[in-house]
Parts: C-alpha cells; structure tokens; sequence
C-alpha cells in the first residue's frame, strides 16, 4: 500500500494525519465509507477515498456483508476461516482509536479542548507570529549579552555596540545577528511547550502528529532550518525571497519543509473575535517594541 499520509473528514470533523493502513482499518471499522473526503497530508484538495486510493475499496464493509471471524476461543492454535453468518460486529469508538488526533483522549485531546483544533495554513499569522518572536525574545537576548560583555570587556563590547548602532553595515550585522540570538529561547519554549509569545498570541501551535510538545533538541534544529532556509539568516532582499518560497510551500502544500507532516504538525485557534483581539493585541506589541527599540 501507499506511504503516505492522509487527512480525511469523518464523523466529528478533520482528523488526520494517518497513514494508508489506517485508512484501511478505519473502513473495515465503518468509521468512514469510500465516499468520506481525504487528502493528502501535503495539502491538495479533498476528494472521496475511491479517488485518491481505488485499492482500499475491498476494505470497505458493505451492508450486506454480516460475516466475520469467530472467536477462535482460549486455544492458541490457528482456526480456518469459517463462513457462516453471525451478527456484525458494531463499528469501533472512535476514542479506541488512539491514533485518530482529533477524537482522541490521547496526548492530543487537550490541544483539541483548549481550541487548537484549526490545521489550515496561515501563512501571514506565522509571519506576524515570526516577528513578534524576534522581537519579544531577541531584544532581551541582546540586552543581556550586552550586559555580561560590559562586565567581562567593557571597551569592546562599547565598540561593537557602537558599530551595531552607527554604521551601515553594523545595522545590517545588527539584523543578522538579532534572527540569530533568537533560537535558544525560541527552541526552548517550542520544545517544552508547543507555543511561543507570538505564536501564542497568533494562534499558532508546533507539536508531534500525536499533540505533544517536540522538545528542545528537535526544535533547535528545527529553529536552525528556519534561520537559514526560511530566513536566509537575516541578510536583507535575500531573505524576502526565501520569505516568498516558504509562503508558497504553506499555501500550495499545507505545510513548510522544516515541518515535515509526519513529524510535525502545525495547530491554529480557530479565527474568531477572541483570536482577532490577540492578533490586534500582538501586532500593537510588536509596533510598541519596535518603537522602543529605535529609541536612543
């Protein structure tokens, strides 16, 4: 069967991702038919299951279809299948399922109450979300390196910053270096908790396919790919077209390439007026820093 991973549309809403086996089971189970919309975990469009894979319609249970194994009993030795009618079997719960992310009471299901059920794509969300990071946690990071670079080499660490805030080419290593210090406190909130300031504020969660948090290893080479496949690390125009490439990857494919699907899975607080409020709120934070920043 195929590799890949799927999401579909079942009885309680978008679930996924699964794989093609699980596909299977689900049809044997009567969980979904071969009409139940799926895509694929890149993001093309829904079709019915028959469409995107033919080969799973031998799996489906048909309603006349009333013959199943019998209970082989306490004998550990093989049975020969045995075809005589019994009463069908009732489709199992979804909550027995523990792989299904949406229904689950497994690791995902407080993600799932708590609201962090939307997984569209929402590239100008992670963008705004992106900056506020930088900005909330890169300012502070600064500061701090600052401060100890006082106390252990006061004279050149005056001349760095001097060269950061004077000159050209100090503004551009400026912004360099800002997308740079960034990526510890960054992975280390991603990875413990899923979310960050911005991406909170935003609506944004980074977890594993089954809701937990990635940790911190994962999420700082996760951060080094975003620096410099997403970011470009920072160099001016050269990162407005890596900016360009990750928001057409989001768009066309549902997911970005340092978030793989099978790995990562991306969850959004549905829009509404609660996550319209923190986006506004978000974005006044972002201008309220930028402007404290470019004070003398």
């Amino acid at each position: 069967m195929s590799s890949r991973y799927w999401g579909y549309l079942g009885p309680t809403g978008e679930g996924g991702p699964v794989s093609t086996d699980e596909l299977a089971l689900f049809l044997r189970e009567r969980l979904i038919t071969v009409d139940t919309p799926v895509r694929p975990a890149e993001g093309m469009r829904w079709e019915p299951l028959a469409y995107w894979l033919p080969e799973l319609a031998p799996f489906a249970v048909r309603p006349d279809d009333t013959r199943v194994r019998p209970d082989p009993g306490p004998s550990n030795s093989p049975q020969p299948f045995a075809d005589q009618p019994v009463e069908p079997r009732a489709p199992a719960a979804l909550e027995e399922l523990p792989f299904v992310l949406a229904p689950s009471p497994g690791p995902a299901a407080p993600s799932s109450r708590r609201g962090w059920t939307d997984r569209a794509p929402h590239p100008w969300r992670r963008y705004g979300a992106r900056l506020l990071d930088a900005a909330v946690l890169g300012y502070p990071t600064a500061l701090l390196l600052g401060a100890i670079g006082g106390v252990v080499a006061p004279t050149q660490t005056q001349g760095v910053i001097t060269f950061l805030t004077t000159d050209l080419w100090g503004r551009v290593a400026d912004i360099m270096l800002n997308v740079l210090l960034v990526i510890p406190a960054h992975a280390i909130l991603l990875g413990l908790t899923g979310s960050t300031p911005g991406k909170w504020l935003f609506g944004i969660r980074i977890v594993r396919p089954d809701g937990r948090p990635i940790g911190v290893f994962t999420a700082f080479w996760r951060e080094l790919r975003v620096w410099f496949q997403g970011l470009a690390m920072g160099i001016p125009f050269v990162s407005l077209f890596t900016l360009f490439a990750g928001f057409s990857w989001l768009k066309d494919d549902g997911h970005t390439p340092w978030d793989p699907p099978k790995r990562r899975v991306a969850l959004h607080r549905p829009q509404g007026a609660a996550q319209v409020l923190l986006a506004l709120l978000g974005l006044a934070l972002l201008i309220a820093v930028r402007v404290w920043e470019a004070q003398p």
